[in-house]
């Protein structure tokens, strides 16, 4: 099976509400890991997140039987939180040194659900970037840091090639000053490697903090990740 990852943290995560749902229309064929193994799209919680979105894309398009998806995200992550060569002194820098190591506890979820099967890593969906926003000096080294996290999944997960492609971070400036740094930095990562995209986010819709993403923009940015997959990944 065919498996996207999906990471990154609280947009990730996502604060859409299941009540706005059509449970009855959700794609019944995506199935995503979870604790209990393989199981499909259950709603039944407060939230969803771009998995809804990313779900329909794929059942749009007669993938849905074949591609799973596994998700590991936490709110108010940094880079620094998801480097592979995470060290919690560095990651206080954005109050995440309790936060870490993201990249390992991702791929120690990939590995879990390969014990249900074989499944083949074809693509990585990120919604971060909004926490290193808030860290001027942090958010100079997001291409670095982002550079040394797609290096790292395209070696661990044996794909050089592995089409990963980001959302743009999309803060309320007044309160994440080093916002136009951040999406400087993800639009420069999308220029220099040709699998590696940048969708826009700047006309989804927002909760009341102009931060998280309500029931449609959520389920927007999940369609907009899936599509842009889609478009990167080999023919």
């Amino acid at each position: 099976m065919k498996v996207l990852l999906l990471a990154g943290q609280s947009n990730m995560v996502g604060s859409g509400r299941s009540a706005d749902l059509d449970r009855a229309r959700l794609p019944q064929a995506v199935r995503i890991f979870t604790a209990c193994g393989w199981t499909g799209l259950d709603q039944s919680g407060e939230h969803f997140g771009p998995e809804v979105g990313v779900a329909e894309v794929l059942a749009e398009r007669g993938e849905a039987a074949q591609t799973g998806l596994i998700k590991h995200a936490v709110g108010g992550t940094s880079s620094l939180a998801w480097d592979p060569d995470w060290d919690p002194r560095v990651a206080a820098q954005t109050n995440n040194a309790e936060a870490g190591p993201l990249y390992r506890q991702l791929l120690d979820r990939v590995a879990a659900a390969r014990e249900h099967g074989a499944i083949d890593p074809v693509g990585v969906l990120w919604m971060q970037g909004e926490s290193d926003a808030r860290h001027p000096d942090v958010a100079t080294s997001y291409a670095s840091t982002m550079r040394r996290i797609v290096n790292a999944w395209r070696h661990d997960l044996a794909r050089p090639d592995l089409p990963v492609v980001m959302g743009l971070a999309d803060p309320p400036a007044n309160a994440f000053p080093a916002a136009e740094i951040v999406q400087a930095a993800q639009r420069l990562l999308a220029e220099d490697d040709a699998h590696i995209a940048l969708v826009d986010t700047t006309d989804l819709s927002k909760q009341a903090d102009a931060l998280h993403y309500d029931s449609r923009g959520v389920r927007e940015l999940g369609r907009r990740l899936a599509t842009a997959w889609f478009a990167l990944r080999p023919r």
